[in-house]
């Protein structure tokens, strides 16, 4: 993880991509790599940035080239039809830190998932009326600041509330759920789950227990 970080802070994208070439051939390989090199690297980036070790251009880029590294992998593991159900992925209302959500979306569809990836900041009208729209299985929410936390609680009451929307199961993930281990019951989530690998896990449990009812 140390070379693709150093990578990352020097923006040495080509050396980035060749390090995720040599390191990924296979769906659970690439959840690994999610899990293991790139989610550490941002964190460790996001602390530096906080303690102002290094630029926010500097954060940006090295998200940045996260990214590209994820457009340029994922699309060599995406099967064919899926095989499960749907799910609407997303970060947090103002919520603008969208790689965790974008992992997650990306291992969902690999494992065979309908998957609408909505990126960062999905207003709370707009995603209510697609979730009425598309009635998926399971909503997944992401976020890493604290104060976004309420947003998702929002979505939650207003959800729970609603004839059309409370069967739909939701999941959370993101720093500040690792933090507070209890956070996600206490907002009304169903789940919590760590990173793309124990999300999958989380879905593929509920898909089970929906088969079996």
């Amino acid at each position: 993880m140390q070379n693709f970080l150093r990578c990352m802070l020097e923006n040495h994208y080509r050396e980035c991509i060749d390090f995720a070439v040599g390191s990924i051939h296979s769906a659970d390989e690439l959840g690994k790599f999610y899990s293991e090199v790139i989610t550490p690297a941002l964190y460790e980036i996001g602390r530096l940035w906080e303690e102002g070790k290094i630029s926010a251009v500097q954060e940006h880029l090295a998200t940045a080239i996260s990214m590209r590294i994820m457009s340029a992998m994922y699309g060599s593991f995406v099967m064919g039809e899926p095989t499960k159900g749907a799910a609407i992925v997303t970060a947090a209302p103002n919520e603008f830190h969208e790689v965790g959500a974008r992992m997650v979306s990306d291992q969902l569809e690999i494992d065979g998932w309908q998957v609408d990836y909505l990126g960062a900041n999905s207003p709370t009208v707009d995603l209510l009326d697609l979730l009425r729209q598309k009635k998926p299985f399971f909503l997944g929410m992401a976020a890493i600041i604290p104060f976004n936390v309420e947003g998702i609680r929002s979505i939650i009451e207003s959800m729970k509330a609603d004839e059309e929307l409370k069967q739909i199961k939701i999941m959370v993930g993101g720093p500040v759920f690792i933090h507070e281990p209890e956070l996600w019951r206490q907002i009304g989530a169903d789940g919590c789950a760590e990173d793309g690998v124990k999300a999958v896990t989380l879905a593929g449990k509920w898909w089970a227990q929906e088969a079996n009812q």
